[in-house]
C-alpha cells in the first residue's frame, strides 16, 4: 500500500486498487505465462515488481509502463 493505492499481482495481471473506495484505478495484463508472487516496491511515483525474470516499473497514479529489466542478464558482483 502506497500513494493511495493498493498493488496486487497474480497469474497474467497486476493491478491497482484505490486504498480509500477499493475501486479499481488500473491493470496491467501479462502474459497468461507469468505471474507475480511478491511484494511490489513502491517510490517517487513508480511500483516496481519483479515478473519472472524480470523487473517492471509502472507509474504508479496511471499505470503506464516505464521500463523493463531482465534479472536473467544481468551480472552481479560478488561481495569482498
Amino acid at each position: 500500500v502506497a500513494d493511495g493505492r493498493v498493488f496486487l499481482g497474480g497469474r497474467d495481471r497486476f493491478v491497482a486498487f484505490d486504498a480509500a473506495t477499493g475501486d479499481e484505478a488500473w491493470r496491467q495484463s501479462l502474459s497468461e505465462r507469468q505471474y507475480v508472487d511478491t511484494t511490489a516496491a513502491v517510490g517517487d511515483g513508480t511500483v516496481v515488481v519483479p515478473v519472472d525474470d524480470r523487473l517492471r516499473a509502472f507509474d504508479a497514479a496511471s499505470g503506464e509502463p516505464r521500463w523493463t529489466h531482465d534479472r536473467a542478464t544481468s551480472r552481479r558482483a560478488d561481495a569482498p
